[in-house]
């Protein structure tokens, strides 16, 4: 399960935007902290930081999704990746952080499925070849639960 590509197809979905996927995926990437792997858990770090810890708090557990506050959100985003990704999107920057703000619960919610965070930067080496077949699978047991 690629989760960039889960929240890239669901961020153009609810914008309405067209364009290269693939180059949205990279800047979603870089926005949230990480280049073309997102740092999640900073992300996380900060948001919770920034008040909103109990919504973080149910995106990583088995219940209802709290709604990320557009506000916190545009506080945990740096302002110019935020505003060129608005500007090549071709959406305003508060469509855009609106859209993150729905996103975002959904992917850490896909991400955490058993309540603890996946380590993407070790699920990006399985898939890339560091952890083989077994590193995969691993990685993919974790995502399901299994």
């Amino acid at each position: 399960m690629d989760l960039m590509k889960i929240g890239t197809d669901l961020l153009m979905s609810k914008l309405g935007a067209s364009g290269d996927s693939s180059q949205i995926s990279e800047m979603l990437g870089g926005l949230l902290g990480g280049g073309g792997t997102p740092d999640l858990g900073g992300l996380l770090s900060s948001l919770q930081g920034g008040g909103a810890a109990d919504a973080v708090k149910s995106w990583l557990g088995s219940g209802e999704n709290q709604p990320l506050d557009t506000g916190v959100l545009a506080e945990a985003l740096d302002g110019d990746k935020l505003s060129n990704m608005a500007s090549q999107m071709g959406v305003e920057q508060n469509d855009l952080l609106g859209g993150l703000a729905d996103v975002i619960p959904q992917v850490i919610d896909k991400a955490s499925p058993s309540g603890e965070l996946l380590d993407m930067g070790s699920l990006m080496e399985s898939v890339q070849g560091g952890g083989g077949a077994g590193g995969i699978m691993g990685m993919i047991g974790k995502l399901f639960g299994k």
